[in-house]
């Protein structure tokens, strides 16, 4: 399984086709969600991937959602699960989960791993 660092984001294969991004301290924007989808859709060709998100911030919900749409995303990535640790982080992804073009493949936020990745499993068998 893939295992690697992209910028300051660890990305790892935990499961076939289940890729876990953590950004860590790093702070999301446009333009490394851009490189990293890209990066993703290459090295995962032909392959619809269910993508485990987690991050301390975020900039500009906006244009990251417009990145999704820009890429389309929706055709490689079946579902993301946003894993988070306390509440800003959940009123956050809450509020990026509610943007149109964000939403064009199933996410949802978790607070235990094991839980999404079992959601994650059953969108990818689907």
């Amino acid at each position: 399984m893939k295992q690697f660092k992209f910028y300051e984001v660890d990305i790892e294969e935990i499961e076939p086709r289940i890729i876990a991004l953590d950004y860590g301290n790093y702070l999301v924007t446009a333009d490394i969600v851009r490189s990293l989808l890209i990066k993703i859709k290459k090295d995962w060709a032909g392959q619809k991937v269910a993508l485990l998100s987690s991050a301390e911030a975020i900039s500009n919900l906006d244009k990251v959602a417009h990145v999704l749409e820009e890429l389309k995303a929706s055709e490689f990535i079946c579902a993301g699960g946003i894993l988070v640790r306390n509440r800003l982080q959940t009123d956050i992804a809450q509020a990026f989960v509610k943007i149109p073009t964000a939403g064009e493949y199933p996410q949802k936020i978790f607070v235990d791993k094991d839980e999404a990745l079992c959601w994650l499993r059953e969108k990818l068998a689907a």
